[in-house]
């Protein structure tokens, strides 16, 4: 989710706009998401409610198909164009600073306290820390897996720009439908072999720091590789509108479909990966193309909001479980605690990070 305005081209200022304000969007889905996590189908979660049993299996479903896929788009926009600007090891350097800071900082100074009150304590906790923790590289990072994976795609790039310091001459014609097609059939098709051996919640530690939901890794990877492809063609500018939308439809109509589903004849497993393929290049495409027509007037609020987005994607996890936590004592229903935690999680995280952006060095990272 890292963000600059001097990663776009000149006279792209009200693209900054629309895509801050997507950006958004998409951070307060992501806490209504979390929000919900205790009170739905089980999830690997810290809480599981007494209030759970909530029909919600299709909503975290429709946002794993597409929304985190869609962050990395839009990260992939801004790199080829920092690389050509700054050179690919300053880029890549610039991007392990911004968003390997808080990912180590989180993951040690936070996660790590939580990992030792939370689990078995046979030891000091400087002991634990040093021998258990760092030194056995057992790394928690929840959330900030986002960080960690955007880390190996931005290094990797700017490992091939290194090698090719010329890249390919850039094709400024957008995809047509066949294109994107041809996108959503192969999606399909990765995610059903590497959901052979890792279906969707199975999470793969690849490295210290280095955690990913592997049976989502294909959406990840071909919307990044999207994202890059775009930010050097220039696409996001020229991209038919009505193009856009009719994928929008698309991708809207086969959420619709996931939704009523538990009322239809069960479907084999096939058929949702076709659906889920449909839901995350139309989604992504269209609110792209929809945000480029309604949202590209600067507005003064949401851009302030917008400065503080990665910042709540970065602490709104504390917060939402802490509420999450508190509520349990109470009796009030299933949605009532959902839409709580939801309304307070999204206003407690966006007031924190007001406050911790006026503190000089925590702004650097936020």
């Amino acid at each position: 989710m890292s963000r600059s305005p001097q990663d776009l081209p000149t006279g792209a200022a009200s693209r900054l706009a629309y895509l801050d304000q997507l950006k958004l969007l998409l951070v307060a889905l992501v806490v209504v998401h979390h929000a919900g996590q205790p009170y739905g189908p089980p999830e690997d979660w810290p809480l599981r409610s007494a209030a759970a049993g909530l029909p919600l299996g299709a909503f975290f479903e429709i946002n794993g198909a597409f929304f985190m896929g869609l962050f990395f788009l839009i990260s992939g926009l801004f790199l080829p164009l920092a690389v050509d600007r700054l050179g690919a090891f300053k880029a890549v350097c610039a991007r392990v600073f911004r968003l390997g800071t808080p990912l180590v900082f989180l993951s040690v100074l936070v996660f790590g306290p939580i990992s030792y009150a939370t689990g078995p304590r046979r030891d000091a906790f400087v002991t634990y820390m040093l021998r258990d923790y760092v030194g056995a590289g057992a790394f928690q990072v929840g959330h900030l897996w986002f960080l960690s994976w955007l880390l190996v795609m931005v290094a990797a790039y700017g490992a091939c720009r290194m090698v090719w310091r010329r890249p390919a001459a850039a094709t400024p014609k957008p995809p047509g439908h066949l294109a994107l097609l041809a996108a959503a059939a192969a999606l399909a098709a990765t995610s059903a072999i590497v959901r052979i051996w890792y279906p969707v919640g199975l999470w793969a530690d690849l490295a210290p720091l280095v955690r990913v939901e592997a049976g989502r890794l294909p959406q990840y990877l071909l919307l990044f590789a999207g994202g890059l492809a775009a930010g050097r063609s220039g696409w996001l500018q020229t991209f038919p509108t009505g193009r856009g939308l009719v994928w929008l439809v698309l991708g809207l109509a086969a959420a619709c479909l996931r939704l009523v589903q538990p009322w239809l004849v069960p479907m084999p497993s096939w058929a949702w990966l076709a659906e889920e393929a449909v839901i995350g290049i139309g989604l992504s495409v269209g609110l792209l193309v929809l945000s480029r027509a309604l949202l590209d007037q600067p507005s003064t609020m949401l851009s302030e909001l917008a400065r503080d987005a990665f910042g709540v994607y970065l602490i709104h996890v504390f917060l939402v479980v802490g509420l999450q936590f508190a509520l349990e004592a109470t009796s009030v229903g299933g949605w009532a605690r959902f839409g709580a935690v939801s309304v307070l999680g999204l206003v407690l995280s966006f007031a924190i990070v007001r406050g911790l952006r006026r503190v000089p060095l925590v702004s650097e990272f936020l």
